[in-house]
C-alpha cells in the first residue's frame, strides 16, 4: 500500500485505503473478506508526517477448545511517523519510519502486515464459555452433551502425588 508525499503534503482525513490480502504475503491467516481496510489520517508534523487511524479486518478462526470455524472481526488502531531526519530512526523510536526528501511515495504494507500478525491471540475461543470436546468420543459439548465417562485417575501422575504426600 503506498501513500504518496503529494497527498500526505495536503494531508487527509480518515481516507479509506483496501490492501488486497494476497499483497501482504500472510500464510498463515485466514482471512473472511480478500481486503484489509484501512482508515488514515495524515497530518505535517515535526520533521515529516504523522499517520493515525485503524484496520479492519475479519478472519477465520479456529478455536483452541472445540476446533470449530468461526468468523472473528478484528479492529486495530495504528500510529507512526513518517520522517526524513535521521535523528530520528533509532531502535528506541520503532514508530519513526525513514521516508527521504527524494522518494515520491512510501509503502507502509510491510507495517500493515505486522501488525496483523502481532494482533493473531495465542489462544483463540470461539466464545468464552467455550466447553470444548468430550476426550473420550470428540462430541463438541457446545452443540451436544455426551453420556462418556472421563476416567479421572489414569496413573501418570502417580508418582508426582507421591512426592506430594
Amino acid at each position: 500500500m503506498k501513500l504518496f508525499r503529494s497527498d500526505l503534503i495536503a494531508g487527509f482525513s480518515d481516507k479509506l485505503f483496501e490492501i488486497p490480502v494476497n499483497e501482504l504475503k500472510t500464510d498463515i491467516i485466514q482471512f473472511a473478506e480478500p481486503i484489509v481496510r484501512c482508515m488514515l489520517t495524515a497530518v505535517t508534523a515535526f520533521d515529516g508526517y504523522k499517520i493515525t487511524g485503524k484496520l479492519i479486518w475479519s478472519t477465520i478462526e479456529i478455536c483452541d477448545r472445540c476446533l470449530t470455524n468461526f468468523p472473528q472481526e478484528h479492529e486495530l488502531p495504528i500510529l507512526f511517523w513518517l520522517t526524513s531526519n535521521q535523528d530520528l530512526i533509532s531502535e528506541v523510536n520503532e514508530d519513526f519510519l525513514w521516508f527521504p526528501d527524494s522518494q515520491d511515495w512510501v509503502d507502509i504494507s510491510t507495517i500493515v502486515h505486522d501488525l496483523i500478525y502481532l494482533d493473531e491471540p495465542i489462544k483463540t475461543l470461539c466464545r468464552k464459555d467455550c466447553k470444548g470436546i468430550c476426550p473420550v468420543c470428540g462430541q463438541n459439548l457446545n452443540q451436544q452433551t455426551c453420556s462418556c465417562s472421563v476416567p479421572r485417575d489414569e496413573g501418570q501422575w502417580n508418582d508426582l502425588k507421591k512426592l506430594v504426600e
